[in-house]
């Protein structure tokens, strides 16, 4: 048998590195499309869980349903869920993102040169145009995104919040870096994982701060950055929909100042006991 050296939170054999560990627990994410999670999914020391919704399985009545899928389709709504019980096994992940730069990358996806892309659901829609894209959205009262929280995945479908720790999708990097080494480890960001087409590069190592791609892998960039998307009046109304959402996420209503932290009592980083009395969504009861 290899020896091994054994830390509070990091595990190593001499010929195999062990996954890290926090809390005794294996990390793992819970995937909110477009935040750049496929970017740290990379890791070997990431448990990937996917677009998955949780429900309360200790609640009978809670539902079972994945709300990112409903109603656009039905089996992946029924198919992509997991118990709270199995999530509770791991030290959980959930990143986030300033609602104007999420929009953009959803519209750039949904709008893309990407092949497949023309079956997606939105794809009508977003070729119309950005602004009418966002305005759609808005006016929605049900189906994901619309009104209602765009990261509802961080809540069971019976209101309970799920993450451990909360990341974002503007400082990515740093933030990891800084939980690995809190927790007596090292996190190398993997290779950046650039999924359909880019208005800017807007992902997790640089979001918001539009600068383009590397030359070398030859994709189209136009270098727009979020703020040059939105007139005043769009912007208006994007705040005026999710600020809810944006506020208890620390967003501003600035689309040129994607990290602001707009106050000290906001949702982020470590999620504790007190976080998880006081925050609570649930999707069938709520809007923004």
């Amino acid at each position: 048998m290899a020896a091994r050296i054994v830390t509070s939170s990091y595990f190593y054999t001499y010929e195999n590195k062990i996954k890290m560990k926090i809390n005794n627990k294996e990390i793992a994410l819970l995937h909110c499309p477009r935040c750049g999670g496929t970017t740290i999914e990379q890791s070997p020391d990431i448990t990937t869980l996917g677009h998955m919704g949780i429900y309360n399985d200790i609640n009978p009545k809670c539902e079972r349903i994945n709300y990112i899928y409903t109603p656009y389709d039905q089996k992946s709504a029924q198919q992509a869920v997991l118990p709270l019980s199995h999530i509770q096994k791991y030290y959980n992940l959930f990143i986030v993102r300033n609602h104007y730069s999420w929009l953009l990358s959803f519209w750039d996806w949904t709008s893309g040169l990407s092949r497949w892309n023309s079956n997606h659901h939105e794809y009508a829609i977003s070729r119309r145009g950005f602004d009418f894209f966002v305005k759609n959205i808005i006016d929605r009262e049900d189906g994901w995104p619309s009104r209602k929280n765009i990261f509802c995945q961080m809540f069971s479908t019976d209101g309970l919040l799920i993450p451990d720790h909360i990341l974002h999708t503007e400082e990515l990097d740093g933030e990891m870096i800084g939980l690995f080494q809190k927790h007596g480890g090292k996190w190398v960001p993997p290779p950046r994982m650039q999924i359909g087409r880019r208005h800017g590069n807007f992902g997790g190592r640089s979001a918001g701060r539009g600068k383009n791609l590397d030359p070398s892998q030859k994709v189209k960039s136009d270098k727009r950055k979020p703020h040059e998307m939105y007139s005043s009046s769009l912007a208006e109304e994007v705040y005026a929909c999710w600020k809810k959402e944006m506020d208890m996420l620390g967003y501003g209503s600035d689309p040129s100042n994607l990290i602001s932290r707009s106050s000290y009592d906001v949702l982020g980083g470590f999620v504790g006991v007190v976080d998880r009395e006081k925050w609570r969504y649930v999707w069938r009861e709520n809007y923004g």
